[in-house]
């Protein structure tokens, strides 16, 4: 039996390699290609002044931003941030936008995080919620950072010793080449994903066709049933008496006076006349009784 495709797709190299850029080529080719598809995440980008890099923010797949580090943030706040060489790492920004998009959906086709590294990890609640997408069996591709004078970040070290994942190491030579590696992967990933969601839909279907058309069959027989009882003048509550209204007891039955409103004019005639004449009858009876009461005083 082949192996299961994998899901989790990281892609590492040294800083300013172009791991962000491939990312994000590959995310604008899906989103031409595959229009219909339920991209979630976000990336981050380099905060310039003058030329020079001063921090970096976060920018979710649709295009809201908010500052994930600086070297030039002083506020009272930042005195308790964490920092990263020179840079002070705004927690809170991070989870406010980042978060919101790791939630876990059935309606998602593929998460995009860019990246799981040490300012990110910070962040008590981002590991987790990378966790669940990746148990959750869906698509991802993220972006990691190569192991710094031979240690890796404990969290980076158990992405990228996960079963499900597959390692695109990438440099100046191989961008391109990866790139379109990295697409063709999850192109045959989203399609395998697509045609089992379009089965599990169709055994859906299939199911409440077959108890639509079940549950039709039963009321029709059990309506037939209660209008010969009715037209043969008997009051047997036939949905409660019969094999068959045992199996449609789930479905709503029409009362008995539904039943005679909708009867044609001469099945109504009949039942008023039959009516009449068991009262006559009854009525005799009555009076013979009362003759023979006196008959005998």
């Amino acid at each position: 039996m082949a192996a299961a495709p994998s899901r989790c797709l990281l892609v590492t190299g040294p800083p300013g390699v172009g791991k962000t850029t491939l990312v994000m080529r590959v995310f604008e080719t899906l989103r031409a290609s595959h229009p219909h598809l339920n991209i979630c995440g976000f990336y981050t980008r380099e905060v310039r002044e003058s030329g020079e890099r001063v921090g970096f923010e976060v920018v979710t797949l649709d295009g809201r931003s908010g500052p994930l580090a600086s070297s030039k943030v002083s506020s009272r706040e930042s005195i308790r941030w964490p920092t990263v060489g020179r840079y002070k790492v705004d927690i809170a920004s991070l989870e406010s936008l980042a978060l919101p998009e790791l939630q876990v959906k059935d309606d998602t086709d593929l998460f995009i995080i860019d990246e799981v590294g040490k300012m990110e990890l910070f962040s008590s609640a981002f590991f987790p919620a990378v966790m669940r997408i990746i148990e959750a069996n869906i698509p991802v591709l993220a972006t990691i950072p190569v192991p710094r004078l031979g240690r890796d970040i404990p969290g980076v070290a158990r992405l990228r010793n996960h079963h499900g994942a597959v390692i695109y190491t990438i440099n100046t030579g191989n961008r391109d080449a990866m790139r379109e590696g990295v697409y063709n992967h999850l192109s045959s990933l989203l399609q395998k994903r697509n045609a089992v969601r379009i089965m599990s839909r169709r055994r859906c279907n299939m199911k409440k066709h077959v108890s639509f058309k079940l549950n039709k069959l039963c009321f029709s027989v059990l309506f037939t049933l209660q209008h010969q009882a009715l037209t043969s003048g008997s009051d047997l509550p036939l949905h409660k008496a019969t094999p068959v209204g045992h199996a449609c007891i789930l479905a709503r039955m029409p009362s008995q006076e539904e039943i005679k409103a909708s009867l044609p004019a001469s099945v109504k005639n009949f039942q008023e006349v039959k009516a009449k004449r068991e009262e006559e009858i009854r009525d005799k009876r009555s009076g013979k009784e009362k003759m023979a009461i006196k008959r005998e005083y």
